[in-house]
């Protein structure tokens, strides 16, 4: 979960977006977990390959009420591996260089507003190695 640095490697964000889902299973895919929780609903996604793009495409129906999307994505371009391997993967990286590492490979989140007045379709593309955690929420 962690580099020789402390440095925290993408799998410490996996199982970290794991113990935020529901705690009731929905479905399980080849590349994606559903879980329902209170009030929500998560699926965390995560592409395995090492050279093909992933992409998820999820469909809301009519009458499902106003809810937030908000998308947790870690990409693999941004994880603290890519970042360390600018420092030639020295053990020996200052504090200050480890939280600009810590900062700058913490997972991206977007927001997204859903009105019940109409379906929606929600797509997400990941590539190569990339884990997203998408949750739907009631408001």
């Amino acid at each position: 979960m962690f580099s020789v640095n402390g440095l925290r490697k993408p799998l410490y964000y996996f199982l970290e977006f794991l113990a935020d889902m529901g705690k009731t299973l929905v479905e399980i895919g080849s590349e994606y977990i559903v879980t329902r929780g209170e009030g929500r609903y998560d699926i965390l996604a995560y592409n395995e390959s090492s050279l093909d793009r992933l992409t998820l495409d999820v469909s809301f129906s009519p009458g499902i009420g106003s809810r937030k999307l908000t998308q947790q994505k870690l990409t693999a371009v941004r994880s603290c591996i890519s970042f360390w391997c600018q420092l030639d993967f020295s053990d020996n990286i200052t504090e200050k260089d480890k939280l600009f590492i810590d900062r700058m490979s913490m997972p991206e989140v977007t927001f997204q507003m859903i009105t019940e007045a109409n379906s929606h379709k929600y797509t997400c593309s990941l590539e190569p190695h990339d884990i997203v955690l998408i949750t739907l929420e009631l408001i």
